[in-house]
């Protein structure tokens, strides 16, 4: 009898035991499944001066890649395109979506994140800075992506960077971000997220427009407008002084409304028109 109850007793404490790792198991499910899961995704793409959004692989693309999706035109926007998704059972609430480049220094914890303000395009990507993710909902940002690139370079001289996407989630310390093996790296001299790809200075000078024009909120048509006049004055006079760039820029935003004045737009343009012909003579 002593043997049977002995045999028994280890039995039902086995059981006993394997009941209790299956409820913990699984009310881990029942969190996870529960809770706000994210995904975070990042691709390049190019916004054209005609309005139509081309949109690369999470890789990144290849010059021949672009050109198979179709023309991008003389002028265009190199822009991150940022997707986040909740897969989740449960509503969240999420923020400061922008872009991660890593720690500053290698000792530090703190991690260097830039979110700017999102490029508005009509029926895809959303402007709202703060949105509430309903279960399997997600959300598409879009955002100027070398403007971003080139503040983080500050004070990282000779240093490639691993850009990311990065979100910050409500009820979370940590921010959430994509994954790393799919992160674009940016090294020092590179201008343009296309493999092979340099930046001619016609884009130059409809970027530097177009960043101005949007940031006054106004009508982005005029950017190509202000580049076109900027790049007949330059076939004639390769160095224009102050006073031709501000006449042909105030030619371009003649009939544009608000009128916007063109100081700021003159003096970014001269600076970007030297260090070309530095690069050129070089």
């Amino acid at each position: 009898m002593r043997t049977v109850f002995a045999v028994t007793q280890v039995g039902t404490a086995e059981i006993a035991l394997a009941i209790s790792i299956a409820v913990a198991l699984w009310q881990f499910v029942k969190y996870v499944l529960e809770g706000g899961r994210m995904r975070l995704e990042i691709r390049p793409g190019v916004l054209t001066s005609w309005g139509a959004l081309l949109t690369g692989p999470r890789a990144g693309w290849t010059k021949h890649g672009v050109e198979r999706l179709g023309p991008r035109g003389r002028y265009n926007i190199e822009v991150a395109v940022i997707t986040v998704a909740n897969l989740g059972r449960t509503a969240v609430t999420v923020s400061d979506v922008g872009l991660d480049f890593g720690r500053s220094h290698w000792w530090t914890r703190h991690r260097h994140s830039i979110s700017g303000q999102p490029v508005p395009f009509e029926g895809l990507a959303s402007t709202s800075r703060t949105a509430r993710l309903d279960p399997f909902d997600e959300r598409t940002y879009l955002f100027e992506v070398w403007s971003l690139i080139n503040a983080a370079r500050e004070g990282r001289t000779g240093k490639a960077l691993r850009v990311r996407a990065s979100v910050r989630v409500a009820g979370k310390r940590l921010r959430r971000r994509s994954s790393r093996r799919r992160g674009w790296r940016v090294v020092e001299e590179q201008d343009s997220l296309i493999r092979g790809h340099t930046q001619t200075q016609a884009e130059t000078i409809y970027r530097i427009a177009w960043r101005h024009l949007r940031q006054d909120g106004g009508p982005d048509v005029y950017a190509s407008v202000v580049a076109a006049v900027v790049e007949e004055l330059l076939e004639e006079n390769p160095k224009p002084t102050k006073d031709e760039l501000t006449k042909v820029v105030e030619e371009g935003l003649e009939h544009r409304e608000p009128f916007m004045p063109p100081q700021l737009i003159v003096y970014d343009l001269r600076r970007a028109i030297d260090a070309f012909a530095s690069n050129q003579q070089a």
